[in-house]
């Protein structure tokens, strides 16, 4: 996926993700970077419904500071709104936050430094992108089962993960069941 290609060469050599030990110790951040999406998303269900429709969400990216044409607000909500029920629920929009998080310069507005680009999530969307791209042994993008096992057995020589377990948590993230997870089916495995 470009975006996160653009966040590898920017993050290069950065990355604390030496094993999938090193993830799972960052749950209890991550947890708390989710409560904090979790509040920006109850901040714009204005109808309080427990969905973002597209006139929520155009209201979220432009209160962010965010210059999006009509199409682009339209692409974002269509790629992220798994269900294709016109509302996003809570986990789809972590994805679209995540995606806004890669592509903007959060740099480039003060506002919207301070919503995107707080500590708290910051460091939350970088552990997604830097945990994608540690299992993404090949780097091309996608995430196989062969991937997965080489990540899941990387440091533990002596003790294998055993294949159905492999297989199993392949699976959860397998969501459109192509034999492949990208970046976006990714993410929303780690939200579920």
């Amino acid at each position: 996926m470009k975006e996160v290609k653009v966040k590898q060469s920017s993050t290069s050599g950065k990355s604390n993700i030496r094993s999938i030990n090193s993830i799972i110790l960052r749950f209890p951040h991550f947890r708390e970077g989710l409560q904090e999406v979790r509040d920006v998303f109850r901040q714009y269900d204005t109808d309080a419904n427990g969905t973002i429709n597209r006139e929520e969400l155009k209201k979220c990216l432009q209160e962010l500071q965010l210059d999006c044409t009509e199409q682009e607000i339209d692409d974002l909500f269509e790629s992220c709104d798994l269900t294709g029920k016109k509302g996003m629920k809570f986990n789809e929009f972590v994805v679209v936050l995540c995606l806004v998080y890669l592509l903007v310069d959060t740099s480039s507005s003060h506002h919207t430094a301070t919503k995107i680009g707080s500590p708290v999530l910051k460091a939350t969307f970088d552990t997604m992108i830097e945990a994608f791209l540690y299992l993404d042994k090949n780097g091309d993008g996608k995430l196989n089962k062969k991937d997965i096992t080489k990540a899941m057995n990387d440091h533990f020589h002596l003790e294998k993960s055993p294949i159905h377990i492999t297989a199993t948590r392949f699976k959860e993230m397998d969501w459109n069941k192509d034999g492949k997870v990208g970046f976006r089916e990714f993410l929303f495995s780690l939200i579920r």
